[in-house]
């Protein structure tokens, strides 16, 4: 009877022994399946940037009065800020192509107005001291390592720039060129991401001086490197 029940005994620690053991592999085997199991095909994301540009101008025509000395302009603006929403369409699991459209506000730079003003006269002083932009942006992404909590990525495309300020005396020309990406999501339990990406944008465009046009013939132009670099955080949603 003793034998039996030490037996009986091994017997039931063993069976315990099992499931626990089965039970553990089942939990990991559903961690390692479910807990990024995420791969919807949509992807929401909603952005606030930091941004750097400089804005150096050339290509001034020479002041046509011999009153006047032509001085150095200077950057156009300075650094901005902005805000952008995007969908990316993910067509597999490491190709994507991402839409967006955002809201830029760069500074700009009082003392290159005052510089246009000296060379050339008039009054450019703008009331409001923002250049604004509206970029529709769309890129062909590659996501490196497209499964885990951690999922960088690289991209290039191409967009279109909606220019303006509320200035009355001067014009920035829209603009649009290629783009260059590089970011990395952040994966919770369920669809949920944090976005952190950097975004290259190339954009030369010109600048119209209207308000000499009364002491020139023609309106005061120049040239305008903008090249703003976005550095972005948000949160997404993939469905």
């Amino acid at each position: 009877m003793k034998k039996f029940t030490k037996n009986f005994i091994i017997f039931l620690l063993t069976c315990f022994i099992n499931v626990v053991a089965f039970a553990d592999d089942s939990i990991n085997s559903d961690y390692d399946a479910d807990y990024y199991e995420n791969e919807g095909n949509l992807v929401f994301k909603f952005r606030a940037s930091g941004i750097i540009a400089k804005g150096k101008q050339s290509g001034f025509s020479l002041p046509n009065s011999p009153n006047k000395t032509t001085v150095p302009v200077g950057n156009f603006v300075s650094n901005g800020y902005g805000f952008d929403a995007s969908t990316s369409i993910f067509f597999s699991s490491h190709v994507a192509a991402e839409i967006s459209v955002g809201f830029n506000a760069l500074r700009l730079k009082k003392s290159s107005l005052n510089n246009v003003s000296n060379s050339y006269g008039g009054n450019v002083v703008s009331p409001k001291k923002e250049l604004y932009l509206i970029p529709v942006t769309v890129t062909g992404q590659y996501h490196i390592a497209p499964f885990g909590g951690i999922r960088p990525y690289v991209g290039a495309g191409y967009y279109g720039e909606y220019t303006f300020t509320r200035s009355k005396n001067f014009t920035v020309k829209n603009g649009w060129g290629p783009v260059l990406q590089a970011g990395v999501d952040f994966y919770a339990k369920d669809s949920t991401l944090i976005n952190f990406d950097i975004r290259q944008y190339f954009l030369k465009t010109s600048v119209n001086y209207r308000n000499v046009q009364q002491t020139y013939k023609d309106n005061v132009q120049s040239k305008v490197r903008l090249n703003p670099l976005l550095i972005s955080i948000g949160i997404g949603f993939r469905f």
